[in-house]
């Protein structure tokens, strides 16, 4: 099953009102519509990618695996990645400047809770949470980069990322796309709002994908 195939069949399963919360697991999980096929779940399965498989992994297991990853991305093959990820690479490469940059200036801490929040780290954004891997790649792939406190979006990110072997860098064309991005914000009025540049942004339509979710994860960088 190729990649696009895997997206369809997965924006299927991953609409909202596929989404329950499994008291007995404790667990939110997503049902798989009647209308997929065996064939097609089983070829999902095959290419590693079958909804709902859960971990719950820690903070130090999470912010290990960050360093380490991390580490193996200079920063300027982390920016071309992330320009290469406004058109010609999948969104999901756009995670990996952001990531690296997380990485040089988040120092080792312990779990350290917000108070009244036993679940979220005060430091880091951490979430002691069960996450599905296959909908964190979902949306990388769709919708562009995690939030910068949600660490475990970019680990599973950059395991994605270290799988494939690759470090894309840029075209003429995404270079082009990339000073064009600066150019509308460039000329902006002062102190405009963000729905005003994400609106601007929108409507240039530079990016590949038309969905204004996909301009609001580029601003957040």
């Amino acid at each position: 099953m190729d990649l696009i195939e895997q997206l369809r069949i997965l924006r299927q399963i991953y609409r909202h009102e596929n989404a329950y919360y499994d008291s007995e697991k404790a667990l939110h999980l997503h049902r798989i519509p009647a209308d997929i096929s065996a064939d097609e779940l089983e070829a999902l399965g095959q290419a590693g990618r079958m909804p709902n498989q859960m971990s719950s992994p820690g903070h130090d297991e999470i912010w290990d695996a960050m360093y380490a990853l991390a580490d193996t991305w200079t920063l300027s093959q982390a920016a071309d990645a992330f320009i290469a990820g406004l058109w010609t690479a999948p969104f999901l490469w756009q995670s990996a400047l952001t990531a690296k940059l997380l990485s040089l200036v988040t120092p080792r801490h312990a779990f350290t809770p917000y108070q009244g929040s036993a679940d979220t780290c005060i430091i880091c954004g951490f979430r002691k949470k069960a996450v599905d891997s296959t909908l964190l790649w979902y949306n990388r792939m769709t919708g562009g980069i995690p939030l910068d406190g949600d660490p475990t979006g970019y680990v599973f990110a950059l395991r994605e990322m270290a799988q494939s072997g690759l470090k894309p860098t840029p075209t003429s064309y995404d270079l082009w796309t990339f000073r064009a991005v600066l150019t509308v914000i460039r000329h902006m009025p002062p102190k405009s709002r963000y729905s005003k540049v994400r609106d601007s942004l929108h409507r240039e339509k530079l990016l590949p994908a038309s969905q204004k979710a996909n301009v609001c994860s580029l601003l957040q960088i």
